[in-house]
């Protein structure tokens, strides 16, 4: 097993609840888990460009830190996200540091690190590697600009997005 300890321990979102001041920091794997998990139970969740996604029937949301909202992902970026989505993918040590092995292709450390710490990778424990939410945001969000989708049709599309890449 891969060391993953702190790519899979580095929070990257705020999680809210209803409850008053129950705001927590969560990793990429957490929030990426949480609504994997709430989108196999058939609910509805809501995301918004700027990256936060509603889980609606719970109230919980999950809103990204700073570095983490999708304001630019490069080309390389994005094919490097659709590299580990075609899946499956797995993280391995190498003198350089830690690679993704992916579906055909390989993730270098230094874009690994980039995707990690903006929470578009999710790591487990056990060195599985998937894109994360922000990631699945961060696609979407880059396909409405480039096609010149409207800011109001975003939010609709990235959803839509969000429920294709975890489910």
């Amino acid at each position: 097993m891969p060391e993953t300890g702190f790519l899979t321990t580095r929070p990257v979102h705020h999680r809210h609840s209803m409850a008053p001041a129950a705001a927590e920091e969560v990793t990429a794997a957490v929030a990426t888990a949480e609504t994997r998990a709430y989108l196999a139970r058939s609910h509805r969740i809501e995301a918004t460009a700027d990256g936060a996604v509603l889980l609606v029937e719970t109230g919980i949301s999950f809103e990204p830190f700073p570095v983490a909202v999708p304001t630019f992902l490069s080309a390389d970026m994005a094919a490097q996200l659709l590299l580990v989505a075609a899946g499956p993918a797995r993280a391995r040590r190498t003198a350089r540091g830690l690679v993704v092995d992916a579906a055909g292709g390989v993730v270098p450390p230094c874009a690994m690190n980039r995707h990690v710490r903006h929470g578009y990778l999710a790591v487990d424990e056990d060195g599985t590697v998937t894109v994360g939410l922000a990631g699945a945001v961060a696609l979407e969000w880059r396909c409405c600009r480039s096609a010149g989708i409207p800011a109001g049709e975003q939010a609709e599309r990235i959803t839509a997005a969000v429920a294709r890449h975890l489910v």
